[in-house]
């Protein structure tokens, strides 16, 4: 046999026996690969369902809160507003009796605030609740001439009660405004963030899925590889 054929001859040989190990080695590898970058996939997959779970809570949070505020808001103004008319009508009531008119006023409706207030408060002492009770429920107040001191002692003391109400509702909406406030604003931050990382985490799904397909086609490339020439 010629030298030339024996070396071709013994190249294949050399050649078969290492190239069928190769290539079970490559086709060992492709489950291997593509299956850890699956179950990367699957992992960001499961993060991004978490991350939406937190934002919509957040956002529900900042919604709830909003809702709180704005009752406690809207009870605030209201308290103001009673504020506003039952000082007004005190100043008309000691105005009216001061000027022997008083039975002009118990026909307006700064006597029906009065009466009012008068049903509402639970700090005015007993006996001068019953006195001006009496006063308002009058059509005809000539008959209370001489007690007017004692009406306008009594009714002087409505703003001092209804001012120290006032403060402490006016510190409890200052600190439900600032606490709303910080609320909103680390609720906003949260939303911020996961969203970020949503975004982020999508984006490295879909690099994943453009490299598994990579893998599996750079792999049938590899199967499809001819015997080695020579």
């Amino acid at each position: 046999m010629q030298p030339f054929i024996m070396k071709l001859l013994l190249a294949g040989a050399v050649f078969a026996a290492c190239s069928s190990p190769l290539r079970a080695e490559l086709q060992g590898q492709q489950p291997t690969v593509i299956k850890s970058a699956k179950e990367k996939v699957a992992q960001l997959k499961s993060e991004v369902e978490q991350a939406e779970s937190d934002k919509i809570a957040a956002e529900d949070a900042m919604a709830k809160a909003k809702t709180i505020r704005t009752k406690e808001a809207a009870a605030m103004a209201s308290q103001k507003a009673e504020f506003d008319s039952t000082m007004k009508a005190v100043v008309q009531a000691v105005a009216a009796l001061e000027e022997g008119v008083a039975g002009g006023f118990l026909q307006t409706d700064s006597a029906q605030i009065l009466r009012d207030f008068l049903h509402n408060d639970v700090e005015l002492a007993e006996a001068d609740r019953e006195a001006l009770t009496s006063f308002l429920a009058r059509s005809d107040a000539s008959t209370f001439a001489s007690q007017s001191g004692q009406i306008i002692r009594i009714l002087e003391k409505i703003p001092d009660t209804m001012s120290a109400h006032l403060a402490e509702a006016t510190r409890a909406e200052e600190e439900a405004i600032q606490f709303h406030g910080d609320l909103v604003t680390e609720r906003k931050q949260e939303v911020d963030a996961l969203i970020a990382a949503i975004k982020m985490k999508l984006e490295r799904i879909g690099e994943l899925g453009v490299e598994i397909i990579d893998t599996k086609e750079d792999f049938s490339e590899r199967e499809r590889i001819p015997e080695l020439q020579l």
